[in-house]
């Protein structure tokens, strides 16, 4: 919870200084549910009362153009079987030196063919 203040304070100092950049907010959810029919032992985290925190997920994409060619991007994840706490999942800032080069720089997955800017979402 921490980090997420400070993240929150550092977004606040840049919104403040860029006030007229638009801000461009997505979201996602995936709500799922589940229960076991064996009275003895649950199955893939799930016993024999009903629960959608085991797999469920809630998010928050920001994107803004900072300047010309400097943009930032940050996502925030909630998800169930971690008691639905926010962290930022990836934040990074991207300067794009052409159509054909750009730089980001920050907390980012494993760019496996654009896979990981959907894989909590499901499709894309």
């Amino acid at each position: 919870m921490k980090k997420l203040s400070v993240a929150v304070a550092v977004c606040a100092v840049l919104a403040s200084s860029y006030a007229s950049a638009e801000v461009r907010i997505n979201g996602f959810a995936s709500i799922v549910g589940g229960k076991s029919l064996e009275d003895d032992r649950g199955r893939y985290g799930y016993d024999d009362d009903i629960s959608f925190k085991n797999e469920s997920v809630f998010a928050l994409q920001l994107s803004t153009d900072l300047q010309e060619k400097l943009s930032a991007t940050a996502q925030i994840v909630a998800r169930g079987n971690n008691d639905f706490d926010a962290e930022f999942e990836w934040a990074y800032l991207t300067y794009e030196f052409n159509d054909e080069f750009q730089l980001s720089a920050g907390k980012m997955r494993v760019p496996f063919y654009r896979y990981s800017d959907f894989i909590d979402v499901g499709y894309a």
